[in-house]
């Protein structure tokens, strides 16, 4: 089965990645940190490698956190599992700042990268990164742990959005970005680890908690980059078409809302959260390749409309067997990894670029 037409492939080879410009945060660890770590870098390590490595680092912190939780994620792990989650994060935004560098020295950079990186990105890291920093600060399954979630991993669908209609990968709003908003979330770790969870339950002022003014800074960012995005491709197109393209997202969105108001989500947190995931994950990384390709998005898609389908059920009859959920979750899991293996090494053949390895062949 190909997921990609020959045209789409084609199409490839005239992609040209063009980010929006850095933040002045940016331009400071770019010359102070991520310029010299690249060059330590041997020759023969492979840029996708890299790539991988850092998500295997995040993902093995967060599957030993979990081992300390329950389904239900209302057992807090130890307090050693903040420093964890802290390293584990300056790990992988490390090599996330310098695996493209590494690959622009070797000359290898290409669409094939790009694909790769952005897709582990929008599928594992950022999930992983919001479920660590949920159990740091002491989130549980409560909303703001969901509010989180959906705060970090949808950017991707809409800076890939973006990217179809417009060019350009966009990584800031104004002076704000990706490298400050990484730096709230380790930051936010290290106050676990000096002030423990009775920092993060501190009432401000009306009953808010510090738990949740953390959340809603990032909600408040989020309300400001997004119309900004969807600016950008109406002035771009003259019209507002392409808004249509949305409605995957607010089919996952309606179904992430009926799931947190049933009995199963209060049982089986962590199982429901790792299936919200995968459809994010899923949609996502169909929106990255078509910003690559420029090929058509399919606005109207199975999976997403499966996912509400199994939310509303969920809701409606309170289906609360664990194994329908788990059932559910590695159906949509392994439908996602069949579809990110197979368009990775439908390009990486048609491009001639190895996945994992270093060559000196000529790249696109």
């Amino acid at each position: 089965m190909s997921y990609l037409s020959i045209s789409a492939l084609e199409g490839l080879k005239q992609y040209d990645y063009k980010r929006s410009a850095r933040t002045s945060f940016d331009k400071f660890f770019n010359s102070l940190l991520w310029e010299p770590l690249s060059k330590l870098y041997p020759n023969w390590l492979a840029p996708n490698l890299l790539t991988l490595f850092g998500t295997f680092t995040v993902l093995m912190v967060l599957g030993y956190a979990l081992t300390y939780t329950s389904l239900d994620l209302t057992v807090k792990p130890p307090n050693h599992i903040w420093v964890l989650a802290t390293i584990g994060m300056l790990i992988y935004e490390i090599i996330d700042n310098t695996d493209g560098k590494l690959a622009r020295r070797l000359g290898l950079s290409s669409p094939l990268g790009h694909l790769f990186d952005s897709g582990l990105n929008s599928i594992f890291n950022t999930s992983a990164v919001a479920l660590l920093t949920s159990q740091c600060l002491g989130m549980k399954n409560s909303y703001e742990t969901i509010v989180l979630l959906m705060i970090l991993q949808t950017p991707f669908y809409f800076a890939a959005w973006e990217e179809l209609h417009v060019g350009g990968h966009r990584i800031q709003v104004s002076n704000l970005g990706v490298s400050e908003m990484a730096m709230i979330l380790k930051s936010a770790c290290l106050f676990s680890v000096c002030f423990r969870y009775d920092f993060w339950y501190a009432e401000i002022i009306y009953g808010i908690k510090m738990k949740e003014f953390f959340v809603s800074i990032f909600v408040l960012i989020y309300i400001w980059v997004l119309p900004a995005c969807i600016a950008n491709v109406i002035l771009e197109k003259k019209n507002a078409s392409p808004l249509k393209e949305f409605f995957p997202i607010i089919q996952i969105i309606i179904g992430v809302l009926l799931l947190y108001n049933t009995a199963a989500y209060q049982s089986y947190s962590l199982i429901i959260i790792l299936n919200i995931c995968a459809a994010l994950g899923l949609v996502s990384s169909n929106m990255i390749v078509c910003s690559c390709t420029k090929k058509g998005f399919e606005w109207l898609r199975s999976d997403s409309t499966l996912f509400l389908l199994y939310s509303l059920l969920t809701f409606v009859i309170q289906i609360e067997d664990f194994w329908v959920h788990v059932g559910f979750g590695v159906a949509l899991w392994f439908i996602l990894l069949h579809y990110l293996v197979s368009v990775v090494l439908e390009i990486s053949r048609h491009l001639g670029i190895p996945i994992l390895r270093v060559t000196r062949q000529k790249h696109y």
